[in-house]
């Protein structure tokens, strides 16, 4: 199979799980399952998705704050566009000006410490202002949704969870064999360090539907 949209390649996970160069391609179809599986286990995990989309597409919110929109990850400027339902009847009939009616949310990307980030939320500026009320979404943004790039943490705890989906094989009753102690029960808990990886990046689910 081919890996859509995986947070590691198949020459990185043998590299990383077979550091002696011997691994052949009997197994790369159960590999690459392994690897597509685990970066979606992260994205739940997470509540966003570390890839980015070829092309921009509207999603619509509804906004509790007259001055800061929360939306999905979006990588760049670039393509961006903010509308507003001025009639409250589903049609996005003005069209706003970034830095004159709106800023991107972080300045410059960067939070906690952590650059090359993803703006999450619109700002609006001046005299504009978010409508609150209403029968339906009333803003529409316009992005190339997902980021900028795949953070090295995330990459890294791809790798821890895609050897253990991988490896579960070996154990299809949830006991690994031990030479001293027997039968192992394999633990049904995350990896310590898969958390601690992702543990930054974690945040509640995406709030935007998809219409185009």
């Amino acid at each position: 199979m081919t890996i859509t949209n995986g947070y590691t390649t198949l020459d990185d996970f043998k590299a990383y799980l077979f550091p002696g160069g011997n691994a052949g391609d009997d197994e790369d179809a159960m590999i690459e399952a392994a690897i597509e599986s685990a970066s979606r286990a992260i994205d739940s995990y997470c509540g966003r998705r570390f890839w980015i989309d070829t092309t921009v597409s509207a999603r619509e919110y509804d906004a509790n704050d007259p001055f800061l929109l929360p939306v999905d990850d979006f990588s760049t400027t670039t393509g961006l566009i903010v509308s507003t339902d001025t009639g409250d009847n589903g049609t996005y009939d003005l069209t706003w000006t970034i830095t004159t009616d709106y800023l991107a949310d972080p300045v410059n990307q960067q939070r906690d410490g952590l650059s090359s980030q993803p703006y999450t939320a619109i700002r609006a500026v001046y005299v504009r202002r978010f409508p609150i009320t209403g029968l339906r979404p009333r803003v529409q943004v316009t992005a190339k949704w997902g980021w900028p790039s795949v953070p090295h943490p995330v990459v890294q705890a791809c790798l821890i969870k895609a050897a253990r989906i991988y490896r579960r094989a070996q154990t299809p009753e949830g006991f690994s064999a031990g030479e001293a102690f027997g039968a192992v029960r394999v633990s049904s808990r995350e990896d310590p360090d898969m958390v601690l990886l992702l543990g930054p990046y974690r945040r509640a689910g995406g709030t935007g539907l998809v219409v185009a």
